[in-house]
């Protein structure tokens, strides 16, 4: 039984390889799609690096924003590796590694960490509780009014 369990699973994550081995195939033949999608990348990427460029300028850590645009691709590619949960710990001692690597201190890479992790948690729950709170209230002032009679 556990044999097959196992088949199964090696079965499944060969289907979802080939599957995305096929939709690699489909932009090949679309270059305009692909170029479209490389832009979109590239642009996330640098949008990502400068914040935290931002951060360490806020936090006083002197890098090159060229050190970080080789680091921080590096350190969101190993925090998306689904060996914990949403990258807790890999995330920080990413940081941790690269920065060392540097000449940047441990509580330096830790504190940028703190505050990448702790800025997106912020501005997600931010957005998403106002428009939460929008649709909450929004639905709540559409319900008819009872009449009252006296």
């Amino acid at each position: 039984r556990a044999i097959t369990c196992l088949a199964n699973i090696r079965l499944k994550f060969i289907a979802n390889v080939l599957k995305i081995l096929r939709s690699f195939n489909k932009y090949k033949k679309n270059r305009y799609i692909f170029a479209k999608i490389l832009i979109i990348s590239f642009l996330f990427q640098n949008n990502i690096v400068w914040v935290v460029k931002i951060y360490c300028i806020a936090l006083s850590i002197s890098i090159d924003v060229r050190t970080l645009y080789v680091i921080v691709p590096l350190i969101y590619m190993i925090e998306a590796l689904p060996i914990s949960i949403n990258g807790f710990g890999i995330r920080e001692g990413s940081f941790v590694f690269f920065f060392l690597q540097v000449g940047q201190t441990v509580e330096q890479a830790l504190a940028v960490s703190v505050l990448v992790i702790g800025m997106r948690y912020l501005i997600s729950v931010s957005i998403g509780g106002s428009l939460f709170l929008g649709l909450w209230f929004g639905a709540e002032s559409k319900k008819p009014m009872k009449k009252v009679t006296g």
